[in-house]
């Protein structure tokens, strides 16, 4: 709820936080994320402004259709076409500077889908490779090389949308892996919660989240989950 009520209020006026909302930027990963996207978007918007629309538009674009002369016409389309850049340019960054720059609970799902489902992270025998294959294929993706030693595998809901909820071997513990094929970044977003670390990352469909122990190597396990995953 924290991050929620920072980035609402750091969108709208992002000199006006309580000293509250200030020390919680500090101490979250994601909050400093949004922070960082909204600068670049409002610097963005200044440069925008700063695009100098020909003085006399209005009236040359009152006077295109009385125009017969093609030259004449095709310097009002530019000027035209100058000032709807504008308006695009400014329109997408109001668009942009109105919403989330990814859904806001992102991090806190992946957590508490986590930590609901305990038996998960607890699981140490490998699951059939029969299954394993099955549920993933009911999903829409396969291995095409080892990832490591599924322990756990299934299709749960997370958040608003469903994902598919592996857990592997890792180094030092078990490693999930949540992928979530509607849930749309462009950037890696960290995620720490308590004894879970790790991060969400795009993927070529959607995103997917790994979390594994403050020490595990986790980008050894990407590598492996990307150059092996094939989207059915």
């Amino acid at each position: 709820m924290q991050c929620i009520q920072f980035q609402k209020n750091y969108a709208a006026d992002p000199n006006a936080l309580s000293q509250h909302l200030m020390d919680h930027k500090k101490n979250c990963p994601e909050c400093q994320w949004f922070a960082d996207e909204v600068s670049k978007i409002d610097d963005s918007l200044v440069n925008a402004f700063k695009i100098e629309v020909p003085k006399y538009l209005n009236k040359s674009l009152l006077q295109i259709p009385e125009k017969q002369d093609k030259k004449a016409y095709y310097s009002g389309f530019v000027k035209f076409a100058m000032a709807a850049t504008v308006i695009l340019v400014v329109g997408m960054t109001f668009f942009l500077r109105s919403k989330p720059l990814y859904e806001p609970n992102s991090t806190q799902f992946v957590y508490e889908h986590i930590s609901h489902e305990p038996e998960a992270l607890a699981a140490t025998e490998p699951v059939k490779h029969a299954v394993v294959r099955t549920t993933m294929s009911d999903f829409g993706i396969a291995f095409n090389s080892p990832v490591g030693k599924i322990t756990h595998v299934r299709i749960c809901p997370i958040g608003n949308t469903h994902g598919l909820h592996l857990v592997i071997e890792g180094k030092n513990g078990p490693v999930t892996l949540l992928f979530l094929p509607t849930l749309h970044i462009n950037q890696k977003i960290p995620v720490q919660q308590y004894e879970f670390f790790g991060y969400i990352t795009p993927a070529e469909v959607g995103s997917i989240a790994i979390i594994g122990g403050a020490n595990e190597p986790l980008e050894k396990i990407e590598t492996r989950v990307i150059e092996a995953i094939e989207w059915l």
